[in-house]
């Protein structure tokens, strides 16, 4: 019996396994850079708002980007709690 090769395409599309789960992890990194950045502008200024941006977003990616590797780790729940804080902010 021989085992049947992945057909190409599908690997293309498909990728790796739980490719998909690490593409919302690192969409929703860039979101909690985002969030952060709004809440900084909220209570500091607009200055201090793109420092937080460009600053927070180098250090925030490159920190919590490479645990998106990690399912269920700090990426998928830094999103929640720098939310949670843009609206405590808002309201």
């Amino acid at each position: 019996m021989t085992l049947r090769q992945p057909d190409p395409v599908q690997a293309v599309v498909l990728g790796r396994p739980h490719h998909a789960e690490r593409v919302v992890q690192r969409l929703l990194l860039v979101a909690a850079i985002g969030w952060a950045a709004a809440t900084t502008t909220r209570l500091f200024g607009v200055r201090a708002g793109w420092i937080a941006i460009i600053g927070g977003g180098l250090f925030l990616y490159a920190k919590g980007g490479r645990w998106t590797e990690v399912l269920l780790s700090e990426p998928l729940f830094m999103p929640l709690l720098v939310g949670w804080t843009a609206l405590l902010v808002k309201v």
